[in-house]
């Protein structure tokens, strides 16, 4: 009996210690030339212990730790691995250190072992609401618009392939769109990152399919209602997946019909992610405030 519960014990340490491995320990707010465990970091980034964090040279990267909300800029060129008490094996010339909560308010919330590790998030707006998508002629068309007063032209863009290599870097656009056509490269991911002429910026991310793809794109969104939910979701992170947010945003709402307060945690989770990809922090502060209540 007694090597029974001493058996018990190892095993209840052993999972307790691999569920403070693993959990939540920080967001990643801003970042250029990042890799998380060597795949290149995307948007918002939670990050767990003992990720391996990876900077090149001219990289930059700015985390928020949920356990005491100080605030850590990495430099790189640099290597680090994320603690709950912040980063570690990064040289101190590569890493600043800030007490200050920066511009997150970090609140904990009720819920599983997971959603309490970690925190619930309310990020500052964006000054710009990104959008990626095709036009019924097939084009790929990035727009950008304000979200509080007017835009303020001219804007720069900058569009940085995450698999590597030169970023595109275009300014003084006059419009709140660009065709994409001949711009980038089909079947890579870029980071983009739109600045007005008041330094106000706004974040998304970009990736150009097959011809073939995009005709079918119109077809499945239609037909996504008739499909099962687990269907349906595979469609959104299809979408997703294609930088098509917008479209995943409206498969997922369709999904929990207006009522996202009595679906799945996990189906909630998925949509609060996009909002933040999408830009739609409204949307993502009525959510997560009815998922409080």
């Amino acid at each position: 009996m007694k090597q029974i519960k001493l058996a018990i014990a190892t095993m209840l340490f052993s999972a307790l210690q691999a569920l403070a491995q693993n959990h939540e320990v920080a967001l990643v707010l801003r970042h250029n030339g990042l890799t998380i465990n060597g795949k290149p970091a995307l948007g918002l980034v939670r990050l767990q212990a003992n990720s391996q964090l990876t900077l090149a040279a001219g990289g930059s990267a700015s985390l928020v730790f949920f356990g005491d909300n100080h605030r850590e800029d990495l430099k790189g060129p640099c290597q680090a691995t994320v603690a709950e008490a912040g980063c570690t094996n990064v040289p101190a010339a590569n890493r600043i250190v800030s007490g200050s909560r920066g511009q997150l308010a970090l609140t904990r919330t009720r819920g599983n072992a997971q959603s309490m590790a970690g925190a619930a998030l309310r990020p500052a707006p964006p000054a710009y609401q990104v959008s990626f998508d095709y036009t019924s002629e097939g084009i790929p068309l990035l727009s950008w618009s304000a979200l509080q007063g007017s835009p303020q032209p001219p804007f720069q863009l900058k569009l940085l392939p995450l698999a590597g290599g030169k970023a595109v870097e275009l300014s003084d656009l006059k419009q709140e769109r660009l065709d994409l056509r001949g711009r980038i490269q089909a079947d890579q991911t870029y980071a983009v990152t739109i600045t007005d002429a008041a330094g106000e910026q706004g974040r998304s991310e970009v990736r150009l399919s097959d011809p073939a793809v995009v005709r079918s794109l119109d077809s499945l969104t239609q037909s996504a209602q008739e499909l099962g939910l687990d269907a349906q979701l595979e469609l959104a992170e299809y979408l997703a997946s294609l930088s098509l947010v917008d479209r995943a945003v409206a498969v997922v709402e369709a999904a929990v019909k207006g009522e996202p307060e009595t679906s799945e945690r996990s189906l909630c989770d998925f949509l609060l992610n996009l909002y933040l990809r999408q830009g739609n922090l409204q949307k993502w502060s009525r959510l997560q405030s009815k998922l409080q209540d």
